[in-house]
């Protein structure tokens, strides 16, 4: 099995988290809320909405968004003297 499964940025979803409520927007990324990972979702009229990933109870993908080509390193990193 050759196939990668993630969720790339823009892409649309819908989360239903363990109270049972349904977010549908625009997935943004992933940000920590202390010592908590959220998934970071823009609702429609921009709203932004922190869902905690242990709140997750599924993601349904709705529309795939094209995943953006990381530039590739090079093999010089930075040089401390």
């Amino acid at each position: 099995m050759t196939e990668s499964y993630e969720i790339s940025k823009g892409s649309r979803c819908l989360i239903r988290t363990a109270e049972e409520d349904d977010t549908v927007g625009s997935f943004e990324g992933y940000v920590m809320m202390g010592s908590d990972t959220a998934m970071v979702v823009r609702m429609d009229g921009d709203r932004i909405r922190y869902i905690p990933v242990a709140q997750i109870s599924y993601v349904d993908l709705l529309e795939a968004a094209e995943p953006v080509q990381a530039a590739p390193k090079s093999g010089n990193g930075p040089y401390y003297g």
